[in-house]
């Protein structure tokens, strides 16, 4: 899948890649750790409707950079007050 854009610390990291699906697997098996008693994940997906009407497809388009670093800034904030220890999130565009 292609990266457009990503970042690492030890403790989060946060990636925009293009058109391909998201890695759940990739995802689990960056965070997953023997101190960690538990993996959460949430995967978003396109409803089938909005307002009554059909939806089939959403385009998403993003200053990679920018939205990098607001995502980064959001996974520090949990980890620093939930004693979360790792956090990966990623988001497609396309």
């Amino acid at each position: 899948m292609p990266v457009v854009s990503s970042e690492s610390t030890d403790t989060v990291h946060v990636e925009i890649v293009e058109e391909d699906s998201l890695s759940l697997d990739g995802a689990v098996g960056w965070v997953e750790s023997p101190q960690s008693g538990a993996v959460a994940t949430f995967s978003g997906v396109v409803r089938d409707n909005s307002d009554g009407r059909r939806v089939d497809h959403l385009e998403y388009e993003a200053y990679a950079p920018m939205a990098v670093k607001v995502m980064k800034s959001i996974c520090e904030f949990i980890v620093a007050r939930r004693n979360v220890s790792k956090i990966f999130m990623a988001h497609r565009v396309g």
